[in-house]
Parts: C-alpha cells; sequence; structure tokens
C-alpha cells in the first residue's frame, strides 16, 4: 500500500502514514508509485523554475542598482535556466568558444617568430640564421668557451635583432689572429673580433657585455675589434637604409690590439679598436662603455674610440650618438703615431653626429693616456652637444645633460663605480671600475 499523499510504501497492516503523519482513511484512491513519482518531478520542476525566476531577477536587479539604471521590468525574464541537455551544450559551447577567443586575442600582438637564448649553444646558433630575431632568457656565461668563434661572417653578416631583455653576456674572450698575407689563422673568415663578426642593419638592444677580453691580433693587414662586433654597415631596404642600432646597451669588458711582429718595423699594422664596435657605423641611443681599450704594440698605426675605433670613411656613413657616456680609458705604447677620441677614434666622416653625450677628460690620472676630444679630427664643436668631463665629476647626476633619469637611466654611488647605469640592466656591478 503507498500513501496516496506522499507516494511513501506503506509496510504491514498499519494505515498510518509515518511520512505524511495521519491515518489513511478507509477507500482511499490508490495511486501506482509511477505516477506519484511523477507528481513528485512535476512539483519539484515547478519549485526550480519559481527559485530560478526569483534568482535572475535578484541578479537583475543587483545589476541594475550599480549600474544606475532605474525601474526594471522582469516580465520578460525566463522561467529557468536552460536545464535540458541540448540546451545547456549550446550555453556551453558558447563559453568555450569565448574563452578560446579571449585567449587568441591576448596573443595577438606576441611574436611567434622570437627565437629564446638560455644558453652559450643557442647562442652559437645565430650564425645559422643570421636574419632571426633572439631574445635573452638569462645571462650567457662564456667562461667554458676558452675562445668565443665570432658570430656571422663578413660574407653573411647579422641582420636580425638581438634582445637581451635586460641581460648580459658575461666572460667572453675572443681571441682572433689574422696572419700576414690575409690567410685567416682559426676560428674566423675575416679580420673582425668581437661577439659578432660582422653586423648590417642589425637591432641590438637592452643588453650588456661583461667581464671576459676581446682580443685582434694581425700583421701588416690590421683588423678590427669591438665588444660586439668587429665591423658594423648599413644596408638598404628599398628606398630605406637601415643603420645598425644600439639602444640601452652597455660594454665592461676590455678591447685590445696586437702586432704580429715580422722582424722589420717598417711597415704599420692598422688597428681599429672601438668599445661596442672596431670600424663602421651605427647609431647609439642610452649607451655607456666603462671598459677598456688597449693598444699592445708599439709598431702600429692605432685608431681607438669609446664606442667605434673608425668609421668608414670611404663611403656614406650615417651615425648618430645621443644620450650615452664613456670613461675614455684607453692604454697604447704606440710609436707609429695614432688617433684616439673619447667617443670616436676618428671623426672625419661628415655624416656623424653627437648629441648630449659625455667623455671622460682625465684617465690620465689612473694610467691611461688622455682624451681631449670626442673624436679625432674634429672639433667638440662641430657637434650638436658633446662634452668632456673629469672621470670623478661623471658620477654627478646634474652633469648628464639630457639624460632621461626617469625612465631610462640611474646613478647610485654603490651601484656601477658610482658611474650612470640603465634601468633596464637586471643586474648591476657594485665593484670599482679604476
Amino acid at each position: 500500500m503507498f500513501c496516496p499523499n506522499c507516494g511513501k510504501q506503506i509496510e504491514g497492516n498499519t494505515k498510518f502514514c509515518e511520512n505524511y503523519g495521519s491515518v489513511i482513511e478507509e477507500g482511499a484512491p490508490q495511486i501506482s508509485q509511477k505516477t506519484l513519482l511523477k507528481q513528485k518531478n512535476t512539483l519539484g520542476e515547478a519549485i526550480k523554475k519559481k527559485l530560478n525566476k526569483k534568482i535572475i531577477a535578484v541578479l537583475v536587479l543587483c545589476v541594475c542598482a550599480l549600474s544606475g539604471c532605474g525601474k526594471t521590468d522582469i516580465s520578460n525574464i525566463p522561467e529557468s535556466i536552460p536545464t535540458n541537455t541540448s540546451e545547456t551544450n549550446k550555453l556551453n559551447d558558447n563559453i568555450v568558444d569565448n574563452e578560446v577567443n579571449s585567449e587568441t586575442d591576448n596573443n595577438t600582438d606576441v611574436d611567434t617568430d622570437i627565437i629564446e637564448i638560455s644558453s652559450a649553444n643557442e647562442l652559437m646558433k645565430i650564425t645559422y640564421n643570421p636574419s632571426g630575431n633572439y631574445i635573452l632568457t638569462t645571462d650567457i656565461d662564456l667562461s667554458q668557451n676558452k675562445n668565443w668563434k665570432p658570430l656571422c661572417s663578413s660574407g653573411t653578416p647579422f641582420t636580425g635583432t638581438l634582445d637581451g631583455n635586460g641581460y648580459c653576456i658575461k666572460n667572453m674572450n675572443v681571441d682572433l689572429e689574422y696572419k700576414y698575407g690575409g690567410s685567416p689563422f682559426e676560428n674566423n673568415d675575416s679580420e673582425y673580433s668581437g661577439l659578432f663578426s660582422c653586423i648590417e642593419g642589425a637591432l641590438i638592444k637592452n643588453i650588456g657585455i661583461v667581464g671576459g677580453n676581446v682580443r685582434i691580433s694581425s700583421s701588416t693587414n690590421g683588423g678590427a675589434a669591438g665588444a660586439f662586433a668587429g665591423k658594423s654597415s648599413w644596408r638598404r631596404d628599398g628606398d630605406n637604409i637601415i643603420v645598425t642600432e644600439f639602444i640601452n646597451c652597455y660594454v665592461d669588458t676590455t678591447v685590445e690590439s696586437h702586432v704580429i711582429e715580422n722582424g722589420t718595423t717598417s711597415y704599420h699594422a692598422t688597428m681599429r679598436i672601438g668599445g661596442f664596435v672596431g670600424e663602421g657605423c651605427a647609431n647609439f641611443t642610452n649607451c655607456y662603455t666603462i671598459g677598456k681599450l688597449k693598444a699592445a704594440s708599439a709598431y702600429a698605426d692605432q685608431i681607438y674610440g669609446g664606442f667605434i675605433g673608425s668609421p668608414d670613411t670611404a663611403s656614406y656613413c650615417p651615425m648618430t650618438i645621443k644620450y650615452c657616456y664613456t670613461l675614455g680609458l684607453v692604454s697604447v705604447r704606440s710609436t707609429a703615431g695614432g688617433w684616439r677620441g673619447g667617443l670616436l677614434g676618428d671623426g672625419s666622416c661628415s655624416e656623424v653626429d653627437i648629441q648630449s653625450s659625455y667623455y671622460g677628460t682625465d684617465a690620465d690620472k689612473y694610467g691611461y693616456q688622455k682624451v681631449e676630444r670626442a673624436a679625432t679630427n674634429k672639433k667638440d664643436e662641430e657637434f650638436t652637444s658633446v662634452k668632456g668631463l673629469t672621470i670623478e665629476t661623471m658620477k654627478i647626476k646634474n652633469h648628464f645633460e639630457g639624460f632621461d633619469f626617469d625612465d631610462a637611466w640611474a646613478i647610485s654611488p654603490d651601484l656601477n663605480g658610482g658611474y650612470p647605469y640603465l634601468k633596464s640592466q637586471k643586474s648591476v656591478s657594485k665593484s670599482e671600475k679604476l
């Protein structure tokens, strides 16, 4: 027997329904369990619809209250949220589509062609894809590479982008020998020494080279060396000229030259040495070098500059240096003559300009040679704005007129030897520089 009120089955002969709390009268109609369950489900659906309508009404009122939309007509509010399988699937499909679209939209600015570099081996692979776009994901320590082979070559220069992402390349040692007669000795196919052999219209930014030593050795043929590249050139892209750009970059290493003596002093090997680039042209913005330049040989013409040793005076050589500085630490013992400039070894190229940049003038007090001009063969007044400062004065923020100390530069007596450093740097040395 089943209770006609609640549908609960009554055990035994009793006519009392404990669930409903009453006695079943004689002759009360008996309803099948299936019918009772159907009635129960119908009641449940009705209650659910009423609850859904109330919940939706409350939500709409809350939204309108927050948005200040005044009175709200809730007569068209649906009785319930879809509960059947087909409607629910449609709702879920829409939600999934929105999530996918949102994720896709967030990635529209991501360049899938950027190649990440996190090791020396990955750095070496740039040679095989010289037009690629690269980014460092950590500092790259090259101390295990006893003699780094410069990337790319004069025949296939680097034309891509290298973004240091605030990291640096540490402990890079390059010792390239360019033998008498023009035949390369080992580890490169040219006389250009540095991280790269040659770069052409490349973009290099947010990166430093720290520690180690870059050296070029040659006889009568000469050679060029710089921390970043032995040579930098411009290239054409249709009617446009693309000049190599250095942005937010720094050098704290030693670049030096050495002439291989062959028993005679009747020849002059012209060595082009620069803090960033040995020879050629490039634009520099917010860059600095506190490294050392050394000319170790007595029998050679030496051309050395804090940023570039010798611009390419034989051809068009556009170049701008702005918001940059160098300490001007040059050590040379050439008896055959030579040029030295704070920023450029040779300033005779007419397309070169310097803006709001500085160089140290009294390195001779610290055992180096005295630098008297920003560029040899040119007076400082011939550039837009360049100034020589004493090395101690270069620890004072106010002397760097034009520098953006809000976004690009920072200075602290406890960091970088007290000299300005870049805010993009992820690490800054605490050691003294002299």
